[in-house]
């Protein structure tokens, strides 16, 4: 019987509602932003979480190409928001890869 309700609780549980974050403000990045760079082409791949709060936290660039544009392409990272990603009705923590291609 305890096993039986074992099994009930936990099909409680991961029956909760689990979403992603929702992004309230975008990722925005102009050619005008860049425009100390001659001509930018090439990735850079930014790593970051989105906190409780639904704030971007922790960005870091990953890779990229040039070291000029790494610091606007963080300001712009780090100006975006979201809702929180939500794990069983409580909102958590979650890590993000960016990848940013400029052509």
């Amino acid at each position: 019987m305890r096993g039986l309700l074992f099994i009930f609780l936990l099909g409680l549980v991961w029956s909760r509602d689990t979403r992603p974050p929702e992004q309230i403000i975008p990722f925005e990045l102009s050619y005008e932003d860049v425009e100390d760079v001659e001509s930018p082409m090439g990735q850079v791949l930014v790593s970051f979480e989105v906190s409780e709060e639904g704030k971007v936290v922790n960005a870091e660039i990953i890779d990229g190409f040039d070291i000029k544009v790494n610091s606007v392409v963080l300001d712009k990272v780090v100006e975006m928001k979201f809702n929180p990603a939500v794990q069983n009705g409580y909102p958590i923590r979650v890590r993000y890869h960016l990848p940013i291609v400029f052509k």
